[in-house]
């Protein structure tokens, strides 16, 4: 307990030192740990960098966190987040030792050779070169006591996410909601068999493909405390004679990442990945993003809105997420929605920057109090970092050429996936049984109206039935043939090679157009 004190009182007294005294000094409960004449070291928003760096691995970590969350940190926080070092000094080699001979037990003697001097060392974790079993290797062993000091931070940062949670002057914004987020994070990534499970995944799909290497991991010798993978040697992007030849294969293997496998490493600065040959090869995946079912058909929908320029549907989807308030300012969202989409969708591909954009919809996503989910919000962050690498070696790089095949991909998906022939299933099945269960809920209604003595009368329920049921059985028929339309017309509008099959689509629905116009007119319903 006193030692938990004392650890607070520390963290109170680093972000006063670091620019937030201003702030600390509205909150009571904060005060009082603050000495009346305290020098500043520094201001926002560097000064925020350099206090997490100083407060160790829970905060380094909570600032890689933060620096995803453009929707409530102004961009200039962003930026100087994303700067943060996650390096410390290296502990000494015997206490790694320990760690080893604790995780591995009597696997231990299979190690050949061990490097005392470490590859890198970082605020959760020490890498060291060795060879096992014939292989050259890397061990990548957590810090001795690292999870002591980060459960004792997290218990201090739930104190500390609750009192901010009475100050707070927005409900949008909710420290307790965002703690839980911070600490669903890091006990994740200190587990380190969750690491070797992506590597594993993403290793399957496209290891062995195109210009990809991932490090093959040694199963049998890793635990949530230490990994075992195969050395590849390989360069550092600074290190190239000719840096721009790499830019394809550092885009193409995080496009294939997000948009083929739906599982992506979240964190591509330039001391994560190696160039070998011409290949990528991939490390540290403590970070990564996922793209699940439900999450690409949301993105799905939002591309497709924004080419059809359908704002109002991009605010349905956010509707539909929950990520919006009750009292969301529709027009004002929908205006600017209209002259974002009408600034770049008649731009260029060529002239279009992610960063540009990203920081303007963040900014609106800001001030209307939206809440992406945290996998978009990782995507978004992924993208502007490959193409701030990609400029660095290239200042005219694009990246928005190299999205268009994808985003086409995903245009087509939302109209020509097996899931919109299910959707319209799904609604005539689901039309016909209300229809069909009509009378049942009319005489169960009926009885229970005559318990409690009120006299009702149904008349000419047999035609009011017949009516209803034409009813849904048009409106069904008017789906199919509405669906084969749109589909026809999206099969044709990408590439003219297509075109005879939306032709064929055409047909049917002209066909199913006379026949159904034909009934009406000779049974005279209208």
């Amino acid at each position: 307990m006193f030692g938990n004190i004392l650890r607070f009182r520390k963290i109170i007294l680093t972000f006063a030192r670091f620019g937030l005294l201003v702030y600390l000094q509205r909150i009571p409960s904060f005060r009082r740990f603050i000495p009346r004449r305290l020098e500043q070291e520094a201001q926002l928003p560097e000064g925020l960098r350099k206090a997490l760096e100083t407060l160790g691995p829970t905060f380094i970590k909570i600032g890689q966190l933060l620096s995803t969350r453009v929707d409530i940190l102004p961009p200039e926080i962003i930026r100087e987040l994303s700067k943060l070092q996650d390096r410390v000094e290296p502990v000494p080699f015997e206490e790694i030792e320990n760690e080893l001979k604790k995780e591995m037990g009597e696997k231990y003697s299979h190690i050949e050779t061990i490097h005392r001097e470490p590859v890198a060392s970082a605020s959760l974790a020490q890498v060291h070169r060795g060879r096992i079993d014939g292989k050259d290797v890397v061990f990548k062993v957590k810090r001795p006591g690292v999870e002591k000091i980060i459960h004792q931070d997290l218990n201090i940062l739930f104190y500390i996410a609750r009192i901010l949670s009475r100050f707070s002057e927005t409900s949008w914004v909710r420290p307790l909601e965002i703690y839980r987020e911070f600490r669903e994070f890091i006990l994740r990534e200190m587990n380190f068999l969750n690491e070797g499970k992506t590597m594993k995944v993403i290793g399957r799909i496209i290891g062995e493909e195109g210009r990809i290497i991932i490090p093959e991991l040694l199963e049998e010798y890793t635990t949530e405390n230490l990994i075992v993978m195969e050395y590849i040697e390989g360069k550092k992007i600074s290190e190239l004679e000719n840096p721009e030849e790499i830019i394809e294969p550092v885009v193409e293997c995080w496009m294939k990442q997000i948009f083929d496998i739906g599982v992506f490493h979240a964190d591509p600065h330039p001391g994560n990945f190696l160039i070998k040959d011409g290949k990528i090869v991939l490390l540290d995946f403590g970070l990564t993003g996922r793209l699940d079912t439900v999450t690409r058909q949301v993105l799905s929908s939002i591309v497709s809105a924004v080419i059809d320029m359908d704002t109002f549907h991009i605010y349905r989807v956010f509707y539909e997420l929950g990520i919006i308030k009750s009292t969301f300012p529709v027009v004002e969202f929908e205006l600017e929605a209209r002259e974002v989409i009408d600034t770049y969708l008649n731009t260029p591909l060529e002239e279009i920057r992610i960063l540009p954009i990203y920081q303007r919809i963040s900014s609106t996503f800001r001030r209307m109090e939206i809440k992406l989910p945290a996998n978009l919000l990782l995507l978004g962050k992924t993208l502007v970092q490959i193409e701030g690498i990609c400029r660095e070696l290239k200042p005219d790089f694009v990246l928005g050429v190299h999205l268009k095949p994808y985003l086409e991909k995903m245009y087509l998906s939302a109209f020509l996936s097996f899931r919109g022939a299910k959707d319209i299933s799904v609604i005539t099945r689901d039309t016909k049984e209300i229809i069909h269960s009509f009378p049942r809920i009319v005489y169960f209604s009926r009885a229970l109206l005559e318990r409690g003595r009120i006299p009702v009368e149904i008349e000419s329920l047999k035609e009011a039935i017949d009516a209803l049921e034409y009813a849904a059985n048009t409106l069904a028929i008017g789906l199919i043939v509405a669906a084969v339309i749109i589909g026809s017309t999206f099969i044709m509008r990408p590439s003219p090679k297509l075109a005879p099959l939306g032709l064929i689509g055409y047909s049917i629905a002209g066909v199913f157009g006379v026949w159904f116009l034909y009934r009406i007119i000779r049974y005279k319903r209208f």
